[in-house]
């Protein structure tokens, strides 16, 4: 499953509440939160619903703040888990692909992504390739991304490491990064012939893990 029982998850993002303010150095941009919240609007109305009701605190919190402004990473955690419990792991992926691809179309992301598409031609692995800007534009003091890819080409791993303890107790995070990785890939794959797919997640340690294939 994707999260506990009710009960559990409940006692779980009290706690996530309680955390907001004492999540330590971890941030994300607010810019970017926001886009994901946004995205939200493309669910069923009533998914839509259920996650803003039970969110309500984070995502006013979010809100509220100016789109350079950095979140505490208990935000985004909040709301990332209350999505997989209401719409399962799949539909939190897909979520997560459209705040990524709402963010490329913006200043944070854009540069990067333009970077990415002068050379995709040349190197499917060309926006991986541009995972530690992406990751630092996006977080702050959340550890570091690195695209290690394989010796045929045929796809690689992108490998996060040094993360804070307040990602690192979070089930649901990793799956709303694979949702990213794909959304980041398909925003500029769609004019290769090349796409990237996440067809595995690791979790282990401090480290979390996104195995990549690369498909024609």
């Amino acid at each position: 499953m994707c999260l506990a029982a009710w009960a559990t998850m409940g006692a779980g993002l009290a706690s996530n509440r309680a955390s907001i303010h004492s999540s330590g150095m971890a941030f994300i941009k607010a810019s970017h939160l926001q886009s994901n919240i946004a995205s939200l609007d493309r669910l069923p109305p009533a998914a839509a619903a259920e996650i803003k009701a039970r969110a309500a605190d984070a995502i006013a919190q979010c809100r509220a703040m100016t789109r350079s402004h950095w979140a505490p990473m208990a935000i985004d955690i909040e709301i990332v888990e209350t999505v997989c419990d209401v719409v399962g792991e799949s539909g939190l992926r897909r979520l997560s692909s459209e705040g990524i691809r709402l963010s490329a179309e913006g200043p944070l992301l854009g540069p990067i992504k333009n970077a990415a598409l002068r050379i995709l031609k040349a190197r499917p692995d060309a926006v991986l390739r541009f995972a530690r800007q992406g990751w630092a534009a996006v977080y702050k003091d959340v550890g570091t991304a690195e695209w290690v890819g394989d010796d045929d080409g045929g796809g690689g791993r992108l490998i996060a490491s040094q993360l804070p303890p307040v990602v690192l107790a979070s089930r649901a995070w990793p799956i709303a990064c694979a949702g990213a990785i794909d959304g980041a890939y398909h925003t500029v794959g769609a004019t290769g012939s090349v796409v990237g797919d996440v067809v595995e997640v690791k979790v282990g340690g401090e480290v979390r893990e996104w195995t990549i294939s690369f498909i024609a």
